[in-house]
């Protein structure tokens, strides 16, 4: 089973479910097998060329990135609350999009309204950008 279908099969499309899915992914590996896409990883400035490294990435780093950006996101209570016109985000490096499906999640655990009308996404790792 792929990426896609573990995470629609596990019916939590946020970045706990993406997490979760590659978690499942991660675990099918052999213990050497995950050493070796954790070390391709290079402390997490590789860029990724394979779902297994995209789990992996997940699976390692995904906690870190997850916490640095909450951690953001609560000094931005009024960032949403623009109420007039639109907002693009722009996602510079963005991997598989970790910080917006976190901006996402944050604003829905919150209840908060938004305007967010179109996201760009932009990263040198085709793959990740497929996922």
């Amino acid at each position: 089973m792929g990426f896609f279908d573990e995470l629609k099969q596990g019916g939590d499309i946020s970045f706990r479910g993406m997490r979760n899915a590659a978690r499942l992914l991660t675990d099918e590996l052999s213990a050497s097998e995950r050493e070796s896409v954790f070390d391709s990883l290079c402390r997490g400035t590789a860029v990724l060329t394979e779902e297994r490294q995209l789990n992996q990435y997940l699976c390692s780093f995904g906690p870190m990135h997850e916490a640095k950006l909450r951690q953001a996101f609560s000094f931005l209570k009024t960032l949403m609350d623009i109420g007039q016109g639109y907002v693009e985000v722009l996602d510079w490096g963005c991997g598989q999009g970790v910080a917006t499906v976190c901006l996402l999640d944050h604003l829905r655990e919150r209840g908060i309204r938004h305007n967010i009308r179109r996201v760009t996404l932009i990263d040198s790792s085709a793959e990740a950008l497929s996922r």
